[in-house]
């Protein structure tokens, strides 16, 4: 059982009356529990797979997971401030495993977008320096699109925690970069968007799409779902996306239709304490 299996099976546990709860559920309780305020304070745990290993190895259990989001799970995800600040826009050609090919280091080059939080950033230096007259503004950086590299990981997975939920680690969207878009101004990831191809027959899934809030309203999402578009040629996109979250619209401004309304889908993902709505949409975009 994994740390996220845990927490979710604590989470319903806790919801439920313990004291007309048989003692077995008690005690399970009670475990998660303790392994829980462990795991809070560093503490070792009891592996079981660990300790009645011969060898000493840890023995890793398979995981069969029915759903794509699964993949993206990691207990164990530990990076330097740098790392989780900023990305890398260097021009470096990309290799892909997945197809072989050589692609190029930027998809976009945009030195037209005016996004909300550049323009505040320029009004707040004209202001301090207005009366310096040998100031100048410096020249505006462009918004670069390009594939997810090795040195994106760790800034996306920092946002991933903060906006999605704890514990998400994209490094094996790396095995297909192809089907990946990674936004940056200068070295600060703006945006992202994975589709992982061929998840079922003719059939492709975005498993993750983000835009940081002030930047948004400005284009980058429709590039980047229009980029992961046209990658998947002649299969359907598939997508689940929050019953409130704005970008509904934008999914349908492409042709999205919505297939299916999932309740407390993603209640095993969220934190008990979060205020997000767990239920979701699932989207087709028909070929």
């Amino acid at each position: 059982m994994t740390h996220q299996e845990e927490a979710y099976l604590l989470q319903k546990v806790s919801k439920t009356n313990l004291d007309k709860a048989s003692p077995a559920i008690r005690r399970l309780y009670r475990k998660l529990a303790v392994r829980k305020t462990k795991r809070e304070y560093r503490l070792p745990l009891l592996d079981v797979d660990c300790f009645g290993s011969k060898s000493g190895a840890l023995i890793m259990p398979s995981r069969n997971n029915d759903r794509v989001l699964d993949r993206f799970f990691n207990d164990d995800l530990e990076c330097i401030f740098e790392q989780r600040l900023q990305g890398y826009n260097e021009p470096t050609s990309v290799h892909s495993p997945y197809t072989n090919r050589l692609l190029k280091p930027f998809i976009r080059r945009d030195t037209s977008c005016q996004p909300l939080w550049l323009r505040i950033m320029e009004e707040l230096c004209m202001k301090v320096n207005k009366g310096d007259s040998q100031w100048k503004p410096l020249p505006r950086a462009s918004i670069d699109y390009s594939y997810i590299r090795p040195q994106h990981i760790p800034a996306i997975n920092s946002l991933c925690c903060q906006f999605f939920w704890p514990g998400i680690d994209l490094t094996e969207c790396l095995q297909y970069p192809d089907f990946t878009c990674v936004v940056l101004y200068k070295k600060l990831v703006i945006g992202f968007a994975i589709l992982v191809p061929y998840v079922g027959y003719n059939e492709a899934y975005i498993s993750f799409f983000f835009t940081r809030p002030e930047w948004r309203k400005s284009g980058i999402g429709t590039f980047m779902l229009y980029h992961l578009i046209q990658t998947c040629m002649g299969q359907d996109v598939t997508l689940h996306v929050s019953a409130t979250n704005p970008a509904l619209i934008l999914y349908q401004k492409f042709g999205f239709k919505v297939e299916e309304f999932i309740q407390d889908f993603y209640d095993k993902y969220m934190p008990p304490n979060s205020r997000e709505c767990k239920h979701a949409l699932f989207l087709r975009l028909s070929r």
